[in-house]
């Protein structure tokens, strides 16, 4: 339970981390081809047949922008450009040899290398909703410290291909003194969700503060249901639309975009987090 308190505290500060950046190391990059020039064509569809998690949402995918294909076994451009390998395990990211500073590092190295050479800024991501959260985060991160200038994910919805749009980490505003603000941060751990606000860590039953998971299984209307009664717990949250969602390094993306879908209707604006 030590762990599961402890993971709003570190999802904030990876929060932090992303916004702040920091100078890359001067050491010899990944050696890699020249990305094809078709990697944003726009003339073509290049989600065919791919891999996507299931969704409500229901925005268009934008027609152009650097498309990744991140699936459980490598990182890759629509056209066929093989990037790098992805491990068999990847709730700890990509092979270290791909990292700027060893395991533990966030940033992987070919990917920043064929996204500086993109004539376009935005992002578009088709991820495999197998792919583990950790991986995602690292490819975004990686993104975020190169100026990205959106990042969409792209789902499999009941009209199509369409996207949920991610916010960037950045560090937040100082909290105004006259109007609260709920600060929900959402957690998915191995057997259940844990939500934590200004006010503490949110007690099982979503009707007190305490100790332990909200919601003890994975249950999203459950979830769904305690985020609505969390943000109608004061006036002074009913503008609030921004959610910090993280989870558990090895959590499923398509677990995540459940979670996303749940949170929607009350906090349409998410902002991944990182739990170690």
């Amino acid at each position: 339970m030590h762990d599961e308190v402890s993971m709003s505290a570190r999802a904030l500060m990876f929060i932090a981390l992303w916004a702040c950046g920091g100078a890359e190391p001067a050491h010899e990059p990944v050696a890699l081809p020249a990305p094809s020039a078709s990697a944003s064509a726009t003339h073509t569809d290049p989600w065919t047949g791919a891999s996507l998690a299931r969704s409500n949402a229901t925005a268009t995918a934008p027609s152009s922008g650097f498309r990744l294909i991140v699936s459980k076994s490598a990182l890759s451009l629509p056209d066929g450009m093989h990037i790098m390998p992805v491990p068999a395990d990847a709730s700890h990211g990509v092979d270290a040899s791909y990292k700027r500073n060893g395991p533990n590092d966030l940033y992987i190295e070919p990917i920043a290398r064929v996204f500086k050479t993109q004539p376009v800024r935005d992002a578009i991501l088709a991820v495999d909703p197998g792919v583990p959260y950790r991986l995602l985060v690292e490819v975004l991160f990686t993104l975020g410290q190169n100026e990205v200038g959106a990042v969409h994910l792209l789902v499999r919805s009941p009209t199509g291909v369409a996207t949920i749009d991610a916010i960037m980490p950045h560090v937040l505003p100082p909290t105004s003194t006259t109007t609260p603000r709920l600060g929900l941060t959402v957690i998915v751990v191995g057997d259940g969700i844990a939500m934590k606000a200004r006010g503490g860590n949110v007690a099982p039953g979503c009707k007190d503060v305490g100790p332990g998971l909200a919601i003890p299984a994975r249950d999203m209307n459950a979830l769904a249901t305690c985020a609505e009664r969390l943000k109608n717990l004061k006036p002074d949250f009913a503008d609030e639309k921004s959610v910090v969602v993280s989870a558990n390094p090895d959590i499923d993306f398509q677990t995540i975009v459940t979670t996303m879908d749940a949170l929607r209707p009350t906090f349409p604006d998410v902002t991944f987090g990182l739990s170690r």
